[in-house]
Parts: structure tokens; C-alpha cells; sequence
């Protein structure tokens, strides 16, 4: 019995030196993926890629400075030339906690959490018409900017990536963001609101169940499949 006192003891340092080790890596990991970006800018804008035209930088930087002011909400948009062999939804995220997109206000402050990172990567290993593009959305704006709504601006933006229209293209997916976050909020700012509105899909007349069998079939198997194991899947996406 006389060994056990010092065997626990042994136990216990072994278990803290793994959760130092651990704690060191994850800080090291942590401090890869922050190389890839600068630091927290001034603005809304940061086009690391040098991809954006002013006129659509200067839209995006009224249109975001004017939702921030509006309901306090950030809209945080970047291009960076590479992301290693990090994902875009890694990087995405990791932006949004470094440079605190999204105000750090009290619990139920709707202004809590309230940030989105657009982030653009072009041209991938130096294809032309390719690349990735993530919309990472805080938890304070996820009432708001659904998954669906988050593909609808995805689906937007990309047909004009294809043909390297870097500009306009974000500028597009920005003032769609705009207009749902500021109809979201109750803004009365017409700038805001009628910006960019997304189409609305009309309910079609006919039983709610015909062609229930069909669909059933089809979400089993995205969920057999693991479809529905991350919103990372959703708001993602790789062009060309």
C-alpha cells in the first residue's frame, strides 16, 4: 500500500504533462492559422488577394459601416491569396475570433455575437475562374442569416467569381447580407433594407404531401450520409 500514494502522484503528472503538451500544440496550431491573415483592421474591408476594385470596396465599407451603425452587426469581408492547407471554414472562423467580429456585449444584447466573415480565396494553385469562398456566420445573427438564406448569397455571389468579377460579386453577397440582417432587425433605413432583397420562393397549390415519398427518401439519405453533420458544408463552397 505504501507505493500507492506515489504511483497517483506519478499518474497525476503524467496527465499534467499531456494536457500541456496538448495545451501547446492547440496554441501552436492556433498561431499557424493567424499567420495567414493580419491583424484586426480598421475597416470593413481587407484585400489581402489585391483582387477588389475601390468602387466595390468603397460600397462595401458604406454599406457595413451603415449596418453597424444601424443594429450593430459587423460585416467583416476579406481576400487572402492563400490558406495553406487550412480550410476556408478553419480560417473563416478564426478571423471572426481574432478580430472579435461581433460586439462582446452582455447576454441577450441581440448585438452579442452579431458578426459575419466573407472570406474569398482566388485562384487556387493558380487556376484561373477557381477558388473558395466561406460566409461564416455568428451565433448572434444565425436567426437571421439561415443556412438557406447563407446559400442563397453563395449562390449569388459565385456566377460572377467565374469570371474573376472579385468586385461586384462580393459587393452583391454583401448587400443581400445587408438587407436580411437590417429586415431582421427592424431598420427602417431604406439604403439598408431594399439594398439587395433575395428572391422569395412562392409556394406552389397541391396537396402539402404529393410527392412527400420522394423527399423522405432522399433526406434519409442525406442523413445516412453525414449531410447534416456541420453547417461548415452549407455555407462553403469551392468554384471552378
Amino acid at each position: 500500500m505504501s507505493g500507492t500514494p506515489a504511483k497517483a502522484i506519478a499518474v497525476l503528472a503524467a496527465l499534467q504533462l499531456t494536457a500541456l503538451i496538448a495545451t501547446a500544440s492547440l496554441a501552436a496550431q492556433e498561431a499557424d492559422v493567424t499567420s495567414l491573415f493580419p491583424k484586426a483592421p480598421d475597416g470593413h474591408v481587407t484585400d489581402v488577394a489585391g483582387v477588389l476594385d475601390p468602387s466595390s470596396s468603397t460600397r462595401i465599407e458604406d454599406l457595413a459601416e451603415r449596418l453597424r451603425a444601424a443594429t450593430g452587426a459587423e460585416i467583416a469581408v476579406v481576400t487572402l491569396p492563400t490558406i495553406g492547407d487550412r480550410s476556408e471554414a478553419e480560417v473563416a472562423l478564426a478571423i471572426g475570433r481574432a478580430w472579435g467580429v461581433g460586439a462582446e456585449a452582455e447576454v441577450g444584447d441581440p448585438r452579442r455575437n452579431a458578426g459575419i466573415v466573407m472570406l474569398l480565396v482566388p485562384r487556387q494553385e493558380g487556376r484561373e475562374g477557381s477558388g473558395y469562398l466561406r460566409i461564416e456566420v455568428g451565433q448572434g445573427l444565425e436567426g437571421i442569416v439561415t443556412d438557406a438564406n447563407a446559400g442563397q448569397v453563395r449562390d449569388l455571389i459565385v456566377s460572377s467569381l467565374q469570371g474573376e468579377n472579385y468586385g461586384p460579386a462580393l459587393l452583391a453577397g454583401v448587400e443581400a447580407l445587408v438587407t436580411l440582417i437590417a429586415r431582421g432587425r427592424g431598420v427602417s433605413d431604406s439604403a439598408l433594407v431594399n439594398a439587395r432583397p433575395l428572391p422569395v420562393s412562392s409556394p406552389r397549390g397541391g396537396s402539402p404531401m404529393r410527392g412527400l415519398g420522394p423527399v423522405l427518401l432522399f433526406l434519409v439519405f442525406l442523413l445516412l450520409s453525414g449531410a447534416f453533420g456541420g453547417r461548415r458544408r452549407r455555407r462553403g463552397v469551392y468554384w471552378g
